[in-house]
């Protein structure tokens, strides 16, 4: 089938240098241009900044026949996508292969979880925010530098677990595992509304952060639409399978914690862990 994906290069960059790249996807029933009003990406120089753009597919058994992604591969190869993506990009504009990162929220963020062992040696970090975990991603792929944001009062996906998401601590725990920590996790205050939790003696850098006031959104960057309108949204569009009204789902994917900013904070790991 015919896929697409929008991309962003930095309006200063100079002939033959090469730039990371950083694959940035969307949620179940969102769309590449939604992901990139929200996440901000776009907005920081020194990337070349990508945006797939889902198809009509099951995200999971709560989700069906949404604009998402097929992480499970059940009836699309989603990483054949995403290095076709690559291929494509690579042909056109000089990028370092090396520093190739993957970010992404709910759905899409469940997807980058699984791209380590898809696609070995072509993703150098991930980032997941809010992922919709039904399955442990990449359990015995190559360490790989991970990063992930999770709000207490997330509804949508729990951070406990429940029905089929898994809980958001045993997700990390395989992650360290695959990453050969030998310890932790340890827990620190970051303010007075997270917490970031890190395991120690690993191959890769393995952190997550824990947001209070905070729901199914992306920290720092709330979704650019009032909530009577993202309600009729929902309405229009299902609710997920998240159990929630309209009018609850719409409040919970609204609440935005500020204190941390997730654009800011991927960035920055992912510049550190490419260097």
């Amino acid at each position: 089938m015919d896929r697409q994906a929008v991309v962003r290069v930095p309006a200063d960059t100079k002939p033959g240098q090469p730039l990371p790249v950083l694959l940035s996807f969307h949620g179940a029933t969102m769309n590449a241009e939604v992901q990139e009003s929200i996440d901000g990406f776009s907005g920081y120089p020194g990337f070349v900044v990508v945006y797939p753009e889902g198809t009509i597919v099951d995200a999971n058994s709560a989700a069906t026949n949404v604009n998402g992604w097929d992480s499970a591969g059940t009836k699309v190869d989603e990483p054949a996508f995403v290095a076709a993506v690559l291929d494509a990009l690579g042909n056109t504009v000089c990028i370092d292969t090396h520093r190739v990162f993957a970010a992404g929220l709910s759905n899409g963020g469940m997807l980058v979880t699984t791209l380590p062992c898809a696609l070995p040696g072509r993703i150098a970090g991930i980032a997941s925010v809010e992922g919709a975990y039904s399955f442990i991603g990449c359990p015995q792929g190559p360490p790989t530098p991970t990063l992930v944001f999770h709000g207490v009062n997330d509804k949508v996906v729990p951070i406990a677990g429940g029905g089929i998401m898994l809980p958001v601590r045993k997700v990390m725990a395989a992650i360290a595992k695959r990453n050969g920590c030998t310890g932790g996790p340890v827990a620190r205050a970051h303010g007075s509304t997270a917490t970031t939790v890190s395991w120690t003696g690993c191959a890769a850098p393995t952190v997550l952060y824990e947001l209070k006031f905070h729901g199914h959104a992306w920290p720092g960057h709330m979704l650019p639409v009032s909530e009577p309108d993202l309600q009729s949204a929902i309405e229009d569009g299902g609710t997920l399978g998240s159990g929630l009204t309209p009018k609850e789902l719409a409040e919970n994917m609204l609440l935005t914690n500020f204190q941390v900013d997730a654009t800011q904070v991927i960035r920055q790991f992912f510049t550190a862990s490419g260097s």
